[in-house]
């Protein structure tokens, strides 16, 4: 038998917070203890399972009354379970799961009292020693201050399903990913909401159980009440104490599960090697410019295209991290266009041609291949063109070299013993330039371009030398059964911009190309065959994003012009994937599935009242990508994708008088690094 008991006390002070205007808002009705009291009962069945049952009191007072009411959200509850905790040491897996139920009175009669089921669980799996997977279901009772006119919530009761992946490179340094998904639905009150949290991060451990860490988290939380919606990025630094983490590391003995590791050869990454891409990816610049008459312009232009080109360089390695340089010359059909039918209106383009790059790669060697990042310096052609519809005579038409700072990743794949194939992924930032044009009532103006590009390529390349190790091989079968996921992604949102200003006064076609690049985060499963060295399989998939593209117009005079701009929120898809499985065991796949994510878009002209709607929106995405074993059940995969979404968004800036009649159609370029475990 094993008896536990315990409790909390928490109080809740907050702080006065202040408006944009200075005013004070006061936030004392918010302050609250909260106390529990609990106690569990465990009975051992036998060294692998134990049962318990659990109960706890939830004690909730508040200290003053919601401002304009004669009521608070005072309360009481219990929780009771019924469990089982367990220890599987030939599967390395520990955890527990029960369910009971919740219960919670309200003192303010309108509030109806509670009683939901209560469940949870915990699993944490090590397929091997440095691996830990850890998976989670939880539900609880959350306080809010949510209301509408005279109607308020009570709480909200949270349902969460989550994991986190964590995988040691060495004694010291390892990576996480983790994924959850929250369903908030509000008491009281009409209203339910949807949480992606997602992220990942590094850790390096200065002592055993003290970390340094860095971690990047994307939070997108869809609403049926548009004002609720949000998403947020978040860059972290931290210094954390994990009094548990050498416990936790030797809950099983040091022995392997799952199949035998494969060896790994040294020697197949060093020399010189050669090969050619096919890449795709977004092209985007702000601008920045006066126009004609007055006023100024501030947008986020750009477009998506093909690009091609060759590779060469030169690899060492030092234990299992290889150091490497690298040249690359290719060619890019990427461009983007903007014009209105208006004399003082301007019309301009702004195409990538040429290129050539010189970059450093660092390297970590996996089990299945290489897993590399690269900084560097690229010298690319570009092709501007900008004028005044009214004074083309005085139009910059330029062709010029700029350059960037390029910084990347990748991962190679051993085909043979000198043929390898690679994923890649660069975002180059390029100096700035200024392109001045003639315009009939100004005279000569400047307008400032900062222009960068975000390309994913798949390359083939060969490695020199007759005498080559051999490359180990692993069974295609590995890659069978169910798997999931978490991945951090970072692409390109591009939107085509069509339709009429001033449809009853002075009608003016538009079009221009908007894009901006952005950071997603989430979460993936799905399931896989083989046949032979054929891999199908079946993926679900859901993110959250926070990123998007804006215009700013001010008129002559500062009164409002045009301001608009699209953001991309979370969203959720389903994709078959089909490929070839390596005979090391890496995967070459391509993707095809739908997807449904949610767009805000805005639109503002003058003093009419601005659009403000969100949108989900139906689109088909194509792909392709690598995965390369990490460990006898971990993965990493880069992924890319083109996704079309079919439906447009129409809308009229204003329903009567003088519209403008727009259609926004979107697309993105999208690539994933993903970490990754089978089952």
């Amino acid at each position: 038998m094993h008896l536990r008991a315990g409790g909390t006390w928490d109080q809740y002070d907050y702080k006065d917070g202040a408006l944009s205007s200075g005013a004070v808002v006061d936030t004392d009705y918010r302050d609250h203890v909260l106390s529990s009291l609990g106690v569990r009962l465990g009975y051992v069945l036998s060294p692998r399972y134990e049962i318990f049952g659990q109960l706890a009191t939830d004690v909730r007072e508040y200290d003053n009354l919601i401002p304009s009411q004669s009521y608070n959200r005072d309360s009481s509850g219990t929780r009771a379970a019924a469990g089982l905790k367990f220890t599987l040491q030939p599967q390395r897996l520990t955890g527990e799961v029960f369910g009971g139920v919740m219960r919670q009175d309200y003192d303010h009669s309108d509030f109806s009292d509670l009683s939901k089921p209560y469940f949870g669980a915990l699993a944490v799996w090590k397929p091997v020693s440095h691996v830990t997977a850890t998976g989670f279901i939880d539900r609880s009772l959350e306080e809010t201050t949510v209301f509408s006119g005279a109607d308020y919530a009570s709480g909200s009761v949270d349902t969460t399903y989550g994991f986190e992946v964590e995988r040691r490179l060495t004694s010291k340094l390892s990576v996480n990913g983790r994924a959850a998904y929250t369903r908030s639905d509000f008491q009281n009150f009409d209203r339910l909401d949807t949480i992606i949290d997602a992220g990942a991060g590094l850790r390096y451990y200065v002592m055993p159980q003290v970390f340094v860490g860095a971690d990047l988290r994307i939070i997108d939380r869809d609403s049926n009440d548009l004002a609720a919606q949000y998403s947020r990025n978040q860059v972290l630094v931290s210094v954390g104490y994990t009094p548990a983490r050498n416990r936790d590391y030797s809950i099983f003995p040091e022995q392997e599960a799952g199949a035998p590791a494969a060896p790994r050869t040294p020697g197949i990454f060093s020399g010189f090697y050669a090969g050619a891409q096919l890449g795709h990816g977004g092209l985007t610049t702000a601008t920045f410019g006066p126009r004609d008459g007055g006023g100024f312009d501030d947008a986020n232009m750009g477009g998506l295209g093909v690009s091609y080109g060759l590779f060469a360089g030169w690899n060492t390695e030092i234990s299992n991290w290889v150091l490497g340089l690298e040249i690359d010359a290719g060619d890019s059909n990427a461009d983007w266009y903007h014009k209105k039918d208006k004399g003082t209106a301007p019309t301009v383009y702004v195409e990538k041609d040429g290129s050539v790059g010189l970059s450093a790669r660092v390297g970590y060697l996996l089990d299945g291949g290489l897993l590399y990042g690269k900084l560097g310096a690229v010298k690319t052609d570009f092709h501007t063109y900008d004028t005044d519809n009214n004074n083309v005579p005085g139009a910059a038409d330029q062709k010029q070299s700029e350059t960037g700072t390029r910084i990347g990743l990748g991962l190679e794949i051993p085909a043979s013993r000198n043929l390898f194939v690679r994923t890649d992924y660069s975002y180059t930032r390029y100096d700035d330039y200024g392109v001045t044009y003639q315009t009939l009532i100004d005279g000569a103006v400047t307008e400032s371009f900062e222009t960068s590009d975000a390309v994913f390529s798949l390359g083939l390349g060969w490695r020199f030398g007759g005498n080559r190790p051999q490359m180990a091989a692993r069974s295609a079968t590995e890659l069978r059964g169910p798997y999931l996921g978490a991945q951090l992604g970072h692409g390109t949102l591009g939107t085509e911009l069509t339709g009429v200003h001033n449809t009853v006064s002075a009608p003016a076609a538009f079009t221009g190309d908007f894009a901006k690049t952005g950071f997603t985060g989430g979460f993936f499963a799905g399931y896989g065959y083989t046949l032979s060295q054929v891999y199908v399989g079946l993926e679900l998939e859901a993110e959250a994003a926070n990123f998007g593209w804006s215009h700013e117009r001010v008129a002559g005079g500062g009164s409002g012009g045009r301001d608009f701009a699209v953001d991309k929120r979370g969203g959720y898809g389903a994709s078959l994937r089909v490929g070839y499985v390596l005979p090391n065991g890496g995967l070459l796949y391509g993707r095809v599935g739908a997807v449904e994510t949610r767009f805000n878009t805005f639109y503002a002209r003058g003093p009419n009242t601005p659009v403000d709607r969100s949108d989900t929106l139906d689109g088909t995405r194509f792909g392709l990508g690598a995965e390369i074993t990490a460990s006898e059940n971990s993965f990493v995969r880069m992924d890319y994708s083109y996704t079309r979404y079919s439906d447009s968004v129409d809308l009229l800036s204003n329903p009567v008088g003088d519209p403008d009649d727009m259609r926004f159609e979107n697309s993105e370029s999208l690539v994933r690094l993903g970490l990754g475990f089978r089952f």
